[in-house]
C-alpha cells in the first residue's frame, strides 16, 4: 500500500523542530498512526491498546518511559492518562497519538 501524503505533514515536521511533544487527535481509522510512523521512522513506537501495557504505563509512568525512551511515538495514550504528568522529565521528543476513544 502506498503512503498518501497529507497537508498536515509539513506542519507536524515543523512543530517537531520547535516543541518537545506533539499530540495528534483525529477520527478512527483516519491514518494518524500511519502518518506519524511515516514522518518519524527512526522513533521508537509503542501502543497502549494492549491492556497490560496501558496498565503498566498508568501504574508506573517513570518506569514505562524509561523502557520506551525518547524519541518515541506513543499510540492510544488516552488509555494511560497518568503519563502526561511525567513526560516533561524524559521528553526530548514524544508524540502522543490520541485515538478515537476519547
Amino acid at each position: 500500500m502506498e503512503f498518501i501524503e497529507r497537508k498536515l505533514s509539513k506542519t507536524l515536521l515543523e512543530a517537531a523542530e520547535q516543541f518537545p511533544a506533539l499530540v495528534l487527535v483525529g477520527p478512527r481509522q483516519s491514518g494518524k498512526t500511519t502518518l506519524l510512523r511515516h514522518l518519524f521512522p527512526k522513533h521508537g513506537y509503542v501502543t497502549l491498546d494492549r491492556p497490560l501495557l496501558a496498565e503498566q504505563a498508568e501504574q508506573d509512568p517513570e518506569q514505562f518511559l524509561a523502557q520506551h525512551p525518547s524519541p518515541v511515538l506513543i499510540d492510544e495514550v488516552q488509555y494511560a492518562p497518568g503519563l502526561f504528568r511525567y513526560w516533561r522529565r524524559s521528553a526530548k521528543f514524544i508524540c502522543w497519538n490520541l485515538g478515537s476513544a476519547i
